[in-house]
């Protein structure tokens, strides 16, 4: 299982791609954007987009709040890696458990299909996201019923450390306001947390 956490795809995809096969090889990719419906998110998004076509990737964008688990099925059958936007990462994850992705998407992995997640992306992979609490929107989730993560790594990716758009907070988290009850991995943006059959690096 290949998982590349990161703060911002389009500042780090190139240090992804050299542990990737070459678009020609892997070309077709799972986008999904509905942690950037919460206002004040798209141009991060945009900006991942855009940094994908210029490598030469198509993308099939799966719009979760919209989609059954048949249609995420075909969706992931059909792609070669799977790209999980930034965003409100409360909102995210509501949806990943409203559509039943997060069920989906263990298959998708076990198959080899490497995951991108870019901010909140990359937040919900871990064992929780309440990390995310400070820096984010819970009250954008009023259906979600639970903070757990997907757990598919150990720990929680803060994302954007350093950036000033959000600090001090960020670096209030990582300096151990969360660090007694979770395993904390800070990234700057330009920064992926690698994780390879459990084996993490951070490049």
């Amino acid at each position: 299982m290949k998982l590349f956490l990161c703060s911002q795809a389009s500042q780090s995809l190139d240090k992804i791609l050299e542990y990737l096969p070459k678009p020609a090889d892997m070309s077709r990719v799972a986008w999904i954007p509905d942690a950037a419906d919460v206002h004040g998110y798209q141009t991060n998004l945009d900006e991942d987009y855009h940094r994908y076509k210029e490598y030469g990737f198509d993308i099939e964008i799966l719009r979760l709040k919209n989609s059954t688990g048949v249609g995420i099925r075909r969706t992931l059958e059909r792609c070669d890696l799977i790209h999980v936007g930034g965003g409100n990462a409360y909102y995210l994850l509501q949806e990943i458990r409203r559509s039943g992705f997060d069920q989906l998407l263990g298959q998708a992995l076990s198959d080899g299909k490497p995951y991108v997640g870019s901010s909140a992306g990359s937040a919900v992979t871990g064992p929780s996201i309440d990390p995310l609490a400070p820096m984010d929107q819970p009250d954008a989730a009023p259906m979600l019923e639970s903070t757990a993560g997907l757990g598919l790594v150990d720990f929680v990716t803060i994302p954007h450390v350093g950036n000033e758009a959000f600090e001090p907070t960020s670096s209030k988290i990582v300096s151990g306001v969360y660090g007694s009850t979770f395993k904390l991995v800070g990234l700057q943006d330009s920064q992926v947390a690698y994780v390879n059959d459990g084996a993490l690096k951070v490049l």
